[in-house]
């Protein structure tokens, strides 16, 4: 079949044409990618193989530039759309599934505040683990004299046996408070991704707190 020599395009501001010098012998298979990018298979010249390519209206390379023209004037035939397939939106699904879950991770990881008897105090699981070993001295009636612990804002608070165990309960009373409030929010955010319908959409889904998007 015979082949453009020339690709006229029109400007939409007036009727001035220009003319773009004939890319390849032929191009087969054009089908829209998600991102607007366009797949093909290109032949150089007669009777040499089709190699894949994929055309942009950004590409580096002027060649890319004026076949992603050419295609979408319909010069080398119609482009097929891009389709969203169910292995398509499953696929884009689980990579944000799996975001959200790290998510999770790092919070409940984390360093949150609690409150007790006129002071803030750190909780996390690094603070319950210095704690623990803390509490079974102090209950074993072997605590140093003048013992201390520091709270969040580093001041140094004198306790005893029984407000070392008060300590104790109520930071994992704030652990199990927090724990519940992630797993709720995750259990939400991939339900809210699990009704989503396009790539797009799911990809743009920010995992995090309502309030401040992490």
């Amino acid at each position: 079949m015979a082949k453009p020599e020339m690709i006229e395009s029109a400007s939409a501001g007036d009727k001035k044409e220009h003319k773009l010098p004939a890319l390849f012998f032929d191009v087969r298979n054009a089908v829209y990618l998600e991102d607007g990018r366009i797949n093909c298979d290109v032949q150089s010249s007669e009777g040499e193989a089709f190699i894949p390519f994929t055309a942009s209206a950004n590409d580096p390379e002027e060649k890319g530039r004026q076949l992603y023209e050419a295609l979408i004037r319909g010069v080398y035939g119609e482009v097929t759309p891009f389709i969203i397939t169910n292995d398509v939106l499953e696929a884009v699904k689980r990579q944000k599934m799996e975001e959200i879950s790290g998510w999770r991770d790092r919070q409940e990881n984390g360093n949150i505040i609690f409150e007790l008897d006129g002071h803030r105090w750190d909780a996390s699981k690094a603070s319950q683990e210095r704690l623990a070993p803390v509490v079974q001295v102090a209950s074993a009636g072997e605590l140093p004299a003048g013992f201390f612990w520091t709270d969040a804002d580093n001041n140094d608070v004198p306790v005893d046996a029984a407000a070392l165990r008060q300590l104790e309960l109520a930071m994992q009373s704030a652990m199990v408070k927090r724990g519940f409030q992630i797993h709720e929010r995750q259990r939400q955010m991939k339900d809210e991704v699990f009704a989503l319908t396009l790539p797009e959409a799911i990809k743009q889904y920010r995992p995090g707190w309502p309030e401040d998007g992490e």
